[in-house]
């Protein structure tokens, strides 16, 4: 089995790459520089006379890989580029690939206004489909240097504005210059379909200061968030917990305008960051200790503090005090007996701290709910009955981005409106309140659920994916039609591959959310034929690792000898994979899965990790084989695509004598072994299709199977060629990992005691007639 795993590990890479010279290949150096406007020059060397790969995540699109030249005859290349015409974010993570070796990865410079004279209101915008925004350039006189997809968006120059139009769902940057001399600036721009719902934040317009760290509560979309773009990340620094965005600097000037989406960019929003001085100007309040019953709301009146924009930094008891703030009102609710200490802020960082309390007091006693919990799906109503106390009932709040309440009465009606948990206090008009706990699920109708989330398919082929759920449904955008035509037809999406690369489909449902579907499509090979040949393999501490979205893993790489690096990455937009030492890190994005190969920089040792992200798939497509029927000659081999069903799969009974075949992730290896014709059934998840097998003739001499025959007994201290070649299989297989001497040693003798017990032969160390005829078979 790890043989045949062997011989697919080396066709993946043959097929993905042609032949990689993993032992004369240097590792490439890459270093940058800014330039004028949004330029930057790449500076590489590597082998010579080498092309030179720049690898980079394009938000939308995933990995690219655009080729900038060749290295000259001594390994040195150098080209300046335009960040806005590549898609390129500052501070992104890029690397250059020269010969299938693999460079550090570096920061991408900033080219944001601090290195010129033109300042624009907002470096960042969030639009729906058909609606405009207005930013405004400090010089009247400008031209558009790139929109780097004008698909997703129209920019239009009047004087010192900038008109940006929404097309349809996606992002581009907008790169505009100053007329006459080279100061640039770039807009990020995200278009979301109409009707979709922005997130929204606790703060959008914040001012900090050197050294102070300020957390924004972000609520909308799946409850699952990621920074898009941050364009000055080298002046306002931002990370996310779960739904808290936190922003620090340690810069004394500068802004960025930083653009936050759910991870399946359904919902954005923007925050906007000012760095400046602290404000010594006091905050006041109308009132420093306020009291209030059970069920009464008070509020409280800011002023001072530098600025007119404030946001609640703390409340040490949200059981007791609930807090709204509008402007500069502070509302308070009192929802239990207790205290709470509330620090409260103005924009520039000037703060000051109240102590609330709620004291019970009720004339019809204690109210109480038909249920105290409830759990919806998006788009789903629920009605709660309120009971006790006294009537008329009152809500201190409407629910917020979560879900709406509305109050008929003693009935609570309860909307789901997008995937979170909350607690909503309800009130009597005599005093005492309670909680009802409201968690809503993104699985509602008003977003589409897929079979799967990812289809991998090759040049000229077609695949389907489901929508599960009900309703109209429509493609809102394909990043990359040049790669693969997506179309939907009630609810079935059908996927015809173009060219090979990555496309990311955005599947909407009239009126409603959407999500996205990843299509991966390969070039396939000029021949199916492979030549069988051995080689070491890296060992893993899981082989199928899985991951959630938006969560990260960890598998631990051994074997080989040298550093490793990723080699081969079948499905780059379900993950991000990165190398660290001995260990693959992984980042789920989309749910999906992917077929990683990594190989040592000796090139002496490769293996495959299969990763997945999300749950598995619940509806079943039927198998499908590409191609259905495969011809070769005794000895040769094939490898056939298969997709489909549920992802795994297993094969029905066919005539060994004629052909070999083993199921490996989402490949079948096919070997002859006598003439004839043969049918192969492939089954997933209880369906099977038939590959159809004829092979005929022998092999011709170039792509017979070599494999060494062993004529003698070999024991421990025993060297030579028979005992090198010994070494060179047990490796091949597994068993021997260390260097080949063809010197019979200790480390020898316990790999042949492995490969016996592997084989059920007694485990003497020695290689004896069983032993023997075991490897020659």
């Amino acid at each position: 089995m790890n043989k045949l795993y062997g011989v697919l590990l080396l066709s993946i890479i043959s097929l993905s790459f042609g032949f990689i010279d993993l032992v004369s290949a240097i590792t490439p150096s890459l270093s940058l520089s800014t330039g004028t406007g949004d330029n930057v020059t790449v500076n590489v060397t590597g082998d010579p006379n080498s092309s030179v790969l720049l690898g980079y995540t394009k938000t939308g699109e995933g990995l690219q890989l655009p080729i900038l030249g060749n290295t000259n005859s001594t390994g040195y290349f150098s080209s300046t580029i335009s960040s806005g015409s590549y898609g390129i974010s500052s501070g992104s993570s890029v690397y250059v690939r020269v010969n299938g070796q693999q460079s550090s990865t570096v920061s991408w410079p900033s080219v944001s206004t601090s290195q010129g004279s033109l300042v624009l209101s907002s470096t960042g915008v969030v639009l729906a489909v058909g609606q405009s925004s207005i930013v405004t350039a400090n010089n009247n006189s400008l031209y558009l240097s790139n929109n780097s997809n004008s698909q997703v968006a129209n920019v239009n120059i009047s004087g010192s504005q900038i008109t940006i139009t929404g097309n349809t769902n996606g992002t581009t940057t907008a790169t505009v210059c100053a007329q006459g001399g080279s100061s640039c600036s770039s807009i990020y721009v995200t278009v979301q379909n109409t009707g979709t719902q922005s997130l929204s934040f606790s703060q959008s317009n914040i001012t900090i200061s050197s050294g102070q760290t300020v957390p924004v509560t972000i609520s909308g979309g799946t409850g699952l968030y990621m920074i898009s773009n941050n364009p000055n990340s080298n002046i306002v620094q931002a990370s996310l917990s779960g739904s808290i965005l936190n922003l620090s600097t340690t810069s004394t000037s500068g802004t960025s305008s930083i653009t936050i989406c759910s991870t399946n960019m359904a919902a954005c929003g923007i925050v906007n960051v000012t760095v400046g001085a602290t404000s010594s100007a006091s905050l006041s309040f109308s009132q420093n200790s306020p009291a209030l019953s059970l069920g009464q709301t008070t509020s409280v009146v800011l002023s001072g503090g530098g600025s007119n924009s404030y946001y609640v930094s703390s409340n040490s008891n949200n059981n007791a005090i609930q807090t709204t703030l509008s402007s500069n009102i502070l509302t308070l609710h009192g929802l239990s007996s207790g205290s709470s200490i509330i620090t409260v802020c103005s924009s520039v960082n000037s703060c000051n701290t109240l102590t609330a309390t709620v004291n019970y007091v009720s004339t019809g006693g204690s109210i109480s709910l038909s249920q105290n919990s409830l759990s919806l799906t998006v788009g789903q109503t629920v009605s709660i009955t309120v009971s006790g106390g006294d009537a008329p009932y009152n809500l201190p709040s409407n629910g917020g981005s979560t879900f709406t309440a509305v109050l008929n009465g003693n009935i609570l009606n309860i909307t789901g409106n997008s995937s979170g948990s909350s607690t909503i206090p309800v009130c009597s008009s005599g005093g005492g309140c309670i909680n009802l706990s409201v968690s809503v699920s993104g699985t509602g109708s008003l977003q589409p659920v897929l079979s799967k989330n990812s289809i991998s398919l090759e040049k000229g082929q077609s695949g389907t994916v489901s929508i599960t759920n009900t309703g109209s449904f429509y493609v809102s955008n394909n990043s990359n039609q040049n790669i693969a035509s997506v179309s939907v037809s009630g609810n079935t999406i059908t996927i015809s591959a173009l060219n090979g690369g990555t496309s990311s489909a955005n599947i909407c449902q009239s009126g409603g959310q959407c999500t996205v579907l990843s299509v991966t499509v390969t070039n396939p090979s000029s021949t199916g034929n492979i030549t069988v040949k051995s080689t070491s393999f890296l060992s893993f501490s899981d082989r199928d690792p899985i991951v959630g979205v938006g969560k990260t893993g960890k598998v631990a790489i051994s074997g080989g000898s040298g550093t490793y690096s990723i080699v081969y990455n079948s499905n780059p937009s379900t993950a991000n994979m990165s190398i660290s030492g001995n260990d693959l890190n992984l980042n789920g994005l989309v749910a999906g899965t992917s077929v990683v190969v990594i190989c040592s920089s000796s090139g002496n040792a490769c293996g495959a990790v299969s990763v997945t992200v999300g749950a598995a798939t619940t509806v079943v497509d039927s198998v499908k084989i590409n191609p259905s029927s495969v011809s070769l000659k005794i000895g040769k081999a094939s490898i056939a695509i298969l997709s489909g069903g549920n992802g795994s799969y297993s094969l029905g009974n066919y005539d060994k004598g004629l052909v070999i075949a083993t199921a490996v992730r989402n490949s079948l290896l096919i070997i002859g072994r006598g003439v004839g014709t043969a049918n192969i059934p492939v089954c997933s998840g209880g369906k099977c299709s038939n590959l159809s097998v004829a092979v005929s003739g022998n092999p011709s001499p170039s792509v017979s199977v070599n494999k060494y025959l062993f004529k003698s007994t070999m024991s421990y201290g025993d060297s030579g060629n028979e005992v090198e070649e010994l070494q060179k299989r047990l490796s091949s297989e597994g068993f021997y990992k260390s260097t080949i001497t063809g010197k019979f040693d200790s480390t020898t003798l316990s790999a042949v005691r492995s490969y016996q017990s592997s084989k059920g032969i007694r485990q003497t160390g020695n290689v004896g007639e069983e032993t023997m005829k075991a490897l020659n078979n």
